[in-house]
């Protein structure tokens, strides 16, 4: 077990509920309570994202996380985030900054129409596929 995503606030969990499961990350929705660092001593991070997963790689579908800074993981899953996908973004208004890291190999048209805030799109350096020019 790699992946567990929680629906709701954070449960009442003591430190065996895991066990077996070192590599497990726990996953929460933005707007749910209760959630720290950890949970039964394993890392929890928010779901900020609908995506689908083709061939080993992930697209992301929807936005669904808090506006404002946002970074695009480099892996879900354990899968590299390739595609960010059609109107991701949609509608964002409230979303200033984005950051890009090195696994995003495309970006599909009109996957940031409507942020009308956007300021900055930042795109990690080792990014073979984006850059500054």
């Amino acid at each position: 077990m790699t992946a567990i995503n929680f629906q709701g606030d954070a449960p009442v969990a003591d430190a065996t509920i895991f066990d077996g499961a070192s590599n497990a990350t726990n996953y929460y929705l933005p707007k749910t309570a209760g959630w720290g660092a950890t949970l039964a001593g394993r890392p929890v991070i928010p779901i900020l994202f609908t995506f689908t997963t083709n061939s080993g790689a992930i697209t992301l579908n929807k936005y669904i996380g808090i506006w404002g800074s946002v970074v695009i993981p480099d892996r879900i899953n354990g899968l590299p985030v390739t595609t960010i996908g059609n109107a991701t973004f949609y509608g964002c208004g409230s979303l200033t900054n984005i950051n890009i890291g090195t696994s995003v190999t495309a970006i599909a048209g009109q996957a940031f129409v409507g942020c009308s805030n956007l300021v900055t799109i930042n795109v990690d350096p080792p990014n073979s596929v984006y850059s500054k020019r």
